[in-house]
């Protein structure tokens, strides 16, 4: 999804990223681009690769078993 935001007058274009954890490591990969980021969860450590510096990317890591729209009430 291609979404430009408009922050004090300025378009930014925004990439939504799909997660998936491997070992260690939760990767977020960009489906438009060829934007890449590791975010080791026990270390905290992070690397990123490719990708617009221009172009805002983001995205949501849910572990195998949590539905994110369920409500815990």
């Amino acid at each position: 999804m291609t979404d430009p935001m408009n922050h004090a007058g300025h378009n930014e274009e925004r990439h939504e990223c799909y997660s998936e954890r491997k070992d260690q490591w939760i990767i977020f990969r960009c489906p438009q681009c060829d934007y890449v980021r590791r975010m080791n969860w026990e270390t905290g450590e992070m690397k990123v690769r490719g990708g617009d510096y221009m172009v805002l990317h983001g995205g949501f890591h849910f572990p195998t078993g949590i539905n994110p729209d369920t409500n815990m009430n």
